[in-house]
């Protein structure tokens, strides 16, 4: 396996690992790559509809979600790249994106004018949770063990409990 892979349509500005660590997800403008490590094979698939923002695998079952600068998400059948599921953030493109440890929650953050951190329930689709930080949250990150999603900014961090939708008291 090469240990660069030059991406013919653009820079790679997204990349996520699956969870037992044997392929990679690489997302650039308009083309996505599949890189199975264990096999030595890069499968690229064209993608219509704009540069890939983010992505993640899911922990739990073979999915993969795909954000894209529209503000559409995807979640793909991570072998074919087939769409299973279109969710649409209520804002700008998705900054960050990730899957709760146990495949429960998928959240989403993004900024621009109104920024937001939606969070949806993956047995349902139904979207759970819109928090409105009131400032830009660039990154998010679930705890293992806890019902807790953590958002970056420039200000700190905000901790939300996604069981009761309310936000943890004290920002870091």
């Amino acid at each position: 396996l090469q240990s660069f892979v030059p991406h013919e349509q653009g820079w790679a500005n997204c990349i996520a690992w699956n969870g037992d660590g044997t392929r990679l997800f690489v997302g650039s403008y308009s083309a996505l790559k599949v890189i199975d490590v264990a096999r030595a094979e890069i499968r690229g698939f064209d993608w219509p509809g704009g540069q890939v923002t983010a992505t993640a695998w899911s922990a739990v079952g073979p999915r993969l979600v795909i954000a894209h600068e529209t503000g559409a998400i995807r979640i793909v059948d991570p072998e074919s790249l087939q769409v299973q599921k279109e969710l649409k953030l209520s804002a700008d493109a998705a900054t960050s994106i990730g899957w709760s440890h146990d495949g429960r929650w998928l959240a989403a953050t993004s900024h621009g004018a109104n920024p937001t951190v939606e969070v949806w329930d993956s047995q349902t689709w139904e979207l759970k949770h819109s928090f409105r930080p009131g400032r830009q949250s660039d990154q998010l990150a679930w705890s293992p063990k806890l019902p807790l999603l953590a958002g970056t900014s420039y200000q700190g961090v905000t901790l939300w409990n996604v069981e009761t939708g309310q936000a943890v008291e004290n920002t870091f």
